[in-house]
């Protein structure tokens, strides 16, 4: 490539002097504070925070929630009280604490779910006191239909072919022989292949099983009611539930990453804007018997310019990585980094 072509390059792959310093020694002290926490002997395992980003777009657009999305913030509120239970006494752990004790509890939105969203994600009965009635109707329905039924049955028995009472499409039919098919009123499900039996369900089940779906709809009106009330309360705390959410993934973050490091006995870095030490260096995903670390070193002493070659596939890319952070990162220690 032309020299033009060539400074182009290298411009683009200047690390951006995005973060300060001071944002990295934080980043850092943050990391340390939840190390020596873990080294003190307790256990944290990561927080399991589900991703409410597509929920909270719904909340702040005046939607509602469904019942699983509802019952994802269960979930989310148990994490939040189990952080501050974790760090809220921990003066000492003075960034984690402070993060911490910024966390706001939401018990009331809490109970109010967990009383009307099921683990199955249904919507409880005692959801609402309109809802509860609403599907005791419907059960006392459903058993006027099984009483109806049975009494059917004995009245027409002699207009019956003798094979019992039936079921077809979730309702209860009488097996009508052919030539009484016009002493039961009501609709034919069937007919057998014969042609001697028509499967009939009788007007009187008829009747019931439209009052039945009359609250039916009822009941899917007053549930949807349950979810918009439950979204709304959401909606009432949303840029509380909003902070709650960005420092849950920060700490769960930093645990996550303490911990997966403590696997492989990882240290955490040191700042020094003088040089770069970096020991005995090696990818810690690699699932291999022998791994062969490596040594990066730059300071004025040694030197500030590295050279990398090998073949593909020899791990000069995992080295990179490894030496300059990720694109929010720097160190001034390394100016630029050239791939040919």
């Amino acid at each position: 490539i032309d020299e033009a072509a060539a400074k182009v390059r290298i411009s683009r792959l200047t690390l951006p002097p995005e973060i300060k310093q001071k944002e990295l020694n934080i980043e850092h002290e943050f990391l340390n504070e939840i190390k020596n926490y873990i080294n003190e002997g307790h256990t944290l395992n990561p927080i399991y925070v589900h991703d409410l980003r597509e929920s909270l777009k719904i909340i702040e657009k005046r939607g509602t929630l469904s019942a699983e999305s509802l019952y994802s913030f269960i979930n989310f509120f148990a994490s939040i009280e189990q952080l501050r239970s974790c760090f809220k006494d921990r003066s000492d752990l003075i960034r984690v604490n402070d993060l911490a004790l910024d966390l706001k509890e939401f018990k009331r939105i809490e109970m109010n779910i967990t009383r009307s969203i099921l683990p199955d994600y249904s919507i409880a009965d005692e959801a609402s006191y309109e809802l509860g009635a609403i599907r005791n109707k419907i059960k006392k329905e459903k058993s006027e239909i099984e009483r109806m039924a049975s009494s059917l049955y004995n009245t027409y028995k002699d207009y019956l072919t003798g094979d019992g009472m039936g079921v077809k499409n979730g309702l209860p039919v009488l097996p009508v022989k052919n030539t009484y098919r016009s002493r039961v009123k009501g609709v034919v499900e069937e007919v057998s292949n014969s042609g001697e039996t028509y499967f009939v369900v009788p007007v009187e089940i008829l009747d019931i099983n439209n009052k039945i779906y009359v609250l039916k709809e009822r009941e899917k009106a007053e549930e949807e009611k349950v979810l918009k009330a439950l979204t709304d309360n959401l909606r009432e705390n949303y840029r509380e539930i909003v902070k709650d959410y960005e420092i849950a993934k920060r700490l769960d973050s930093l645990i996550g990453a303490v911990n997966y490091g403590n696997t492989y006995k990882g240290n955490i870095a040191s700042i020094n804007e003088e040089k770069l030490l970096l020991e005995d260096l090696f990818h810690p995903l690699l699932d291999v018997p022998v791994i062969v670390s490596n040594t990066v070193r730059l300071n004025k002493v040694d030197g500030k310019i590295m050279v990398v070659t090998g073949p593909n596939a020899g791990g000069k890319t995992v080295r990179r990585r490894r030496i300059l952070p990720r694109r929010r990162r720097r160190q001034r220690c390394a100016d630029r980094l050239s791939v040919t």
